[in-house]
């Protein structure tokens, strides 16, 4: 099946069917106009015309995009082999190893406070990235073998309390 995307227009009332050139694995919406996709493992992607064109704003073809997490029009965060952070709209992205083998999900609930994860691990920041620290060694893992879990999927309500999925 090929997947189909949507704009909504409010004061029509009316949906138009919009045609990607890629099949978005995710898309973020941050105002009415910039919305942020990304194509799993593979590459981010924005658009300033409420996605009717997308230029691509990760620039390393072997960058593994996972998850992004964007606040506004310019400041956001890219999981993938590296946790990646701009504050220029995606124009420049600085990259810091976090997760072992690359991070599957990210999400912030401020500029400062987020979550980030992957296969067997789970790190929290509160200084927007600079430092993590691991979470993993408070998760309670005894229902399930150790190796079972996947931190794939995360949403937060504040710095203390998130909830992830995964396998």
């Amino acid at each position: 099946f090929k997947p189909i995307y949507l704009r909504y227009y409010p004061h029509t009332g009316t949906w138009q069917v919009i045609e990607p050139l890629a099949i978005y694995d995710e898309m973020t919406a941050v105002s009415d106009r910039v919305v942020y996709a990304h194509i799993w493992d593979s590459e981010a992607y924005k658009s300033v015309d409420t996605g009717s064109t997308y230029s691509r704003i990760s620039r390393d073809p072997l960058y593994n995009v996972y998850d992004i997490s964007f606040s506004d029009s310019i400041v956001g965060r890219v999981a993938g082999w590296w946790f990646s952070s701009t504050t220029d709209g995606g124009a420049t992205l600085n990259n810091r190893q976090v997760c072992r083998h690359g991070c599957s999900s990210v999400v912030f609930v401020d500029t400062l406070n987020g979550w980030i994860g992957s296969s067997q691990a789970l790190f929290r920041t509160t200084d927007g990235g600079l430092t993590w620290q691991d979470q993993t060694k408070f998760i309670d893992t005894r229902p399930l073998p150790s190796n079972y879990w996947d931190a794939k999927h995360l949403a937060a309500i504040d710095s203390n309390i998130a909830f992830f999925g995964g396998r």
